[in-house]
């Protein structure tokens, strides 16, 4: 305690002596503009006796009295108070600021083509942040009040930007923006004769350095005025000295207004070769001749097609041609799903859950066997089933399925592959489980026996059926292949469908050795060696040589 008061003691002393008892102070308020002189300060003093006397000195041999002065410089001042009672003094040094000043960059001139945008740019920097923008005139400016506004401008425009910062101080700066203008396109076309490219365009466009063109089949150029020209649109981007570019397009028209319009019916079922295009032919001169493709059909209406996309080339009688498309659609195919349940041994109480989706509603169920007329059968014994359904266009599909007997004999199989002609496949049936003795039945027209062997089975699918004393029943599915052909050898060129609903894959088969000739009969009913306008999907072809052999081949389009 006693060093404490000794260092106010001497702190005290230090004070007074230098003032005789009084202390001056002085707040001030600092210039808000760089270079203004809106400052201001008050004086304070206490520890005297008073009344106080103020008397201020500063920059430029500033002189003031009074507690409190105003439009202050920036810079160093000095007050002096004075003690009335003994006419002692205290001095206060105050400074009073200024911001740096307010500066302002902009890029000055602008170019930009007329129907075309520019972004303007002006900063700020100096002052007191943050900055305010306001720019003139508004007109063509995405926004007035942003640094960067997007100035759209149809003729030249001086834009004025006023940058205000946080104190009020203002600056300004200016962009110029120039519009030039676009070339000023002119082109005159000249029609061509049907049968050769004659035909040519007269460019009379001003404002231009430079022509880019271009035009049907990859045509390109960058003459200013074309000739040689075959029917079509053609479009120039005509480039100034500023690059503005401008766009104009030509038409050149052929000597023929020969012209074809094409009508037809779907196919009627998914897969199926019904569908039928007529061309009617307008202008030119009559008779026309016609091609399909890639039907290969030279008649004004093309028949048996399948579904795909077909072009007609119609050519009138002064060789004009014309070029039309047109589509065969089909139905979705028709997809059957068939879900059996099981039924009890020697009962007769399984059933079939069917769901049907593609072709045309409604349809109709036929059933084998039992030629039930329903969709989901029930009360059914243990066995196999086909279902025959017809869609509203006629359009058919079979499938098959088995409802099996709970504790019946598994059944297992061995085949032999057959020859086309005569057959001669062989299938044995093999059960476990079950009780003795047992029946065999295969779903190729055989009566039930009691060997498990089967001769002289074609080549095919077949439902193999054990039925044990109990009446319990055992199923087996198979497939009895063919021989085959020694000899040949078939390389195939498969061309896959370009897009969705195109309909224009297909699949070409060369054929070497063998004995020709050779028939064929495709998974969609084709009976030409190459079939045409292919969705993408599976296909299956059964190949004959002259001497009844056959082999079955598959391909993925």
């Amino acid at each position: 305690m006693k060093k404490f008061l000794t260092t106010i003691f001497v702190a005290l002393i230090s004070i007074s002596a230098f003032s005789s008892g009084h202390v001056a102070t002085a707040v001030g308020t600092n210039v808000t503009c760089n270079g203004m002189c809106n400052g201001s300060a008050t004086a304070y003093a206490s520890g005297g006796i008073g009344p106080y006397g103020y008397t201020w000195t500063g920059p430029s041999s500033y002189t003031a009295t009074g507690q409190n002065i105003s439009g202050l410089c920036a810079g160093v001042y000095v007050v002096t108070a004075i003690d009335s009672s003994d006419m002692s003094t205290a001095l206060y040094t105050l400074n009073i600021t200024e911001p740096s000043q307010l500066v302002s960059t902009s890029p000055g001139t602008m170019q930009t083509c007329f129907g075309s945008c520019v972004t303007l740019n002006v900063s700020a920097t100096g002052g007191t942040p943050p900055y305010t923008y306001l720019w003139n005139p508004p007109t063509g400016l995405s926004s007035s009040t942003t640094p960067n506004p997007i100035a759209c401008p149809t003729s030249n425009t001086t834009y004025m930007a006023t940058i205000t910062d946080a104190n009020g101080c203002s600056t300004n700066n200016s962009v110029t923006v120039i519009v030039n203008p676009l070339p000023a396109i002119s082109l005159t076309p000249n029609p061509t004769s049907c049968t050769s490219c004659t035909g040519s365009i007269s460019n009379t466009t001003t404002g231009a350095m430079t022509y880019s063109w271009s035009g049907p089949a990859g045509y390109s150029s960058t003459n200013m005025n074309l000739t040689n020209l075959c029917a079509g649109t053609f479009t120039l981007n005509a480039t100034s000295s500023n690059g503005c570019v401008a766009t104009g397009t030509s038409t050149v028209g052929g000597g023929s207004s020969l012209s074809a319009t094409i009508s037809g019916s779907n196919a009627t079922c998914n897969g199926i070769c019904n569908g039928s295009l007529t061309a009617t032919s307008s202008g030119g001169t009559p008779p026309y001749a016609y091609t399909w493709m890639p039907a290969g059909i030279t008649t004004p209406t093309a028949t048996n097609l399948c579904a795909g996309v077909y072009t007609v080339t119609v050519t009138d009688n002064a060789g004009c041609s014309f070029t039309a498309v047109g589509t065969v659609g089909q139905p979705a195919p028709i997809s059957i799903n068939l879900n059996p349940m099981i039924a009890t041994c020697g009962l007769c109480d399984g059933a079939i859950n069917t769901s049907v989706a593609g072709g045309a509603t409604p349809y109709t169920f036929s059933w084998t066997p039992g030629a039930m007329p329903i969709q989901n059968p029930i009360n059914l014994c243990a066995g196999a089933y086909t279902l025959n359904l017809t869609d509203a266009n006629g359009c058919t599909q079979t499938a098959n399925t088995i409802v099996s007997s709970a504790g019946g004999p598994a059944v297992t199989y061995n085949t032999t592959p057959s020859a086309c002609s005569p057959c001669s496949g062989t299938v044995t049936l093999i059960q476990s489980g079950g009780t003795p003795p047992y029946l065999y039945d295969l779903s190729n027209g055989s009566p039930q026996q009691t060997s498990s062997t089967f001769n002289g089975v074609c080549s095919g699918s077949y439902v193999g059926t054990v039925t044990d004393a109990s009446g319990c029943v055992g199923f087996a599915t198979m497939f009895v292949p063919n021989m085959g052909m020694s000899g040949l050898t078939i390389t195939q060129n498969i061309t896959n469908e370009s897009g969705t609903g195109l309909n224009d894959g297909s699949i070409d088969l060369t054929l070497t050795g063998g004995s020709g000739p050779f028939t064929f009969l495709w998974s969609n009913g084709a009976t030409t060696e190459d079939i045409y306008s292919l969705t993408g999907g599976v296909y299956t072809v059964n190949i004959t040589d002259a001497g009844g052999n056959c082999a079955t081949y598959t391909y993925t389009v």
